[in-house]
């Protein structure tokens, strides 16, 4: 990784505006698993709920009234249930509280409506009623991410998908025809618990955050109104000085082969004052490079006096630099509009 001013990589002098993942790529793994596990204890613990309070209350023995009165509580609990163990896992990501509500009430409302369509449609058809939880979760998704709206498609294909597994795994088809495949309730459940988790992550790693976080980058209001230092003696020892600070941090991980590339402020004393990504990779990686803990915006907009007694500057406070962190490994530092700086 040294200091390369003639490297051929492309400048990049009109910075689009991509948004990150809800999901950061480097922590996809690390969440789909934990969802997952989240959705298949919340139906472990419901199924043991159930059935314990079932055995007391001899759910068989009640009145047509009381069974109904039954069921919308083993309902709403199932839903809160997991709606609170998912939210433990996507709490980490930014998303509120209100994902439990939406999905205890979304998931009341689909069971209901499920239970409506049942004779009509069958097992498997009928949870198609989930649109409602969609609809539910998809109300809190669109404060945070991007096309939240086709959330309502995914638990009705989620549930759907998942209670044709339940029936396999029993050793039927929905049209009642045995396949061979029979074993315990239990032994069914858990795959199809594991879909209900599986599913509904993948497609959240899919989405786009509708803004930035504060500590991926810079406002663009106070990035845009830097002044640049254009002295190339200068430059060219701030550019060693910022390379040696970014060589001394290895990258946990790096976007496939693909470079990542920033417009990188830096102090007339050589500190990183604020960044700004550049590209759609820049966006979702920036957390695996040292940019964010070597970042220091308190410093962005502060003049030094002894540097503008120096080089005679009245506004130009910071440096502007392209970095562009390469698929193979290396850092390539030019200056703000991609020229080498030999």
């Amino acid at each position: 990784m040294q200091f390369d001013p003639s490297s051929s990589v492309p400048p990049a002098l009109a910075p689009p505006a991509p948004q990150p993942f809800l999901i950061p790529p480097a922590k996809r793994l690390s969440f789909i698993c934990g969802l997952t596990l989240a959705t298949v204890l919340a139906g472990l613990v419901e199924l043991a709920f159930k059935r314990g309070v079932a055995g007391a209350i001899a759910v068989d023995t009640l009145s047509d009234f009381a069974a109904a009165i039954w069921r919308y509580i083993d309902w709403a609990i199932s839903s809160f249930v997991l709606g609170l163990a998912q939210w433990v896992i996507l709490r980490q990501y930014g998303l509120t509280h209100l994902w439990i509500v939406a999905t205890g009430v979304g998931g009341l409302i689909a069971q209901a409506v499920g239970f409506g369509w049942q004779a009509k449609l069958g097992l498997v058809l009928s949870r198609l009623g989930y649109v409602w939880l969609g609809l539910a979760q998809g109300f809190v998704l669109r404060r945070d991410a991007r096309s939240a709206w086709l959330w309502l498609f995914v638990p009705p294909v989620t549930f759907v998908l998942s209670n044709l597994l339940f029936l396999v795994m029993l050793g039927q088809t929905p049209t009642g025809i045995a396949v061979g495949l029979p074993g315990p309730s239990y032994v069914a459940l858990i795959p199809a618990l594991t879909l209900q988790g599986l599913l509904p992550a993948i497609a959240l790693c899919g989405l786009r955050q509708k803004g930035t976080s504060a500590h991926r980058q810079s406002s663009d209001a106070a990035f845009q109104a830097t002044a640049e230092i254009t002295d190339l003696t200068q430059l060219r020892s701030l550019a060693q000085q910022l390379q040696a600070q970014l060589h001394q941090t290895t990258i946990a991980e790096m976007a496939g082969d693909q470079d990542l590339i920033y417009l990188v402020d830096v102090t007339e004393d050589g500190a990183i004052a604020m960044y700004q990504p550049v590209n759609q990779a820049a966006f979702d990686y920036a957390d695996q490079t040292p940019l964010p803990a070597l970042a220091e915006a308190e410093l962005a907009g502060q003049a030094s006096q002894a540097s503008r007694e120096k080089y005679g500057f009245e506004a130009a406070t910071l440096v502007r630099f392209q970095v562009i962190f390469q698929a193979t490994g290396d850092i390539t530092i030019r200056s703000s509009n991609g020229e080498p700086l030999s």
